[in-house]
């Protein structure tokens, strides 16, 4: 489903937010804490050949075809029932609370830029990739979604939420078809592990010792579907 405009509301990456208790005695005032919290939990998916040729861009040689990437769907579980986001739309209880226009034309793939009122277009910051908004809000801790191809194909997505109680809602654990993709560290100096199978253009990070960190500032994933005819 495409990127919403309401994930850039509930998946905004690094917002802050001043917390003061009003309730503190005027002498003791100097004591309210300002506490920085940190939402990141997007996850954005790249389909490419085995040269990193974007097969969701129409304009790319190995391009898929209109009709092959508009049977692509995104799917949500819940309760243990795999729902198009349009089912869970509709029938999440209330869960469900933003208002989208032309909710009915949501696609599962969108481009590496957007229109932002007041801006003009800006970048996904996905290096120019076309990309499938995995991000999920059905469960606070554990959440699955599903790329459903045209042929009945399927790759999962999996991931854990990381939450300090307080400030920090992280990925600590994502899986794609069952492997570890990312781990999230949280002890002191620990560096948070990547598979460059699935995150292939990591770059070090000259100030944190060896970290390693993906080149695109979101969590872009990369699934690479072999071709025929490739070598």
């Amino acid at each position: 489903m495409k990127r919403l405009e309401l994930y850039l509301i509930m998946y905004a990456l690094f917002f802050s937010c001043a917390e003061l208790n009003n309730s503190l005695p005027e002498e003791d005032a100097e004591e309210e804490v300002i506490h920085e919290t940190v939402v990141d939990i997007r996850v954005l998916v790249a389909v490419v050949d085995e040269e990193y040729n974007d097969l969701l861009n129409p304009q790319s040689s190995v391009y898929l075809g209109d009709e092959y990437t508009s049977g692509i769907e995104v799917l949500y579980l819940v309760n243990g029932e795999k729902l198009t986001f349009l089912e869970y739309y509709y029938n999440s209880g209330g869960g469900y609370t933003y208002i989208i226009d032309n909710v009915e034309n949501i696609k599962a793939i969108s481009p590496p830029y957007r229109y932002v009122e007041g801006y003009g277009e800006t970048k996904s910051g996905t290096l120019g990739y076309y990309f499938i908004d995995c991000t999920s809000v059905v469960d606070p801790i554990t959440t699955q979604t599903f790329i459903r191809y045209p042929d009945g194909s399927e790759d999962e997505i999996k991931v854990e939420i990381y939450r300090d109680g307080y400030s920090l809602v992280l990925i600590e654990n994502l899986w794609v078809n069952g492997e570890l993709a990312y781990k999230l560290h949280t002890d002191s100096g620990s560096f948070n592990y990547y598979n460059p199978k699935y995150f292939p253009f990591l770059i070090p990070v000259p100030s944190m010792g060896d970290k390693v960190m993906p080149k695109t500032p979101d969590r872009l994933i990369w699934l690479v579907k072999p071709q025929k005819g490739s070598n």
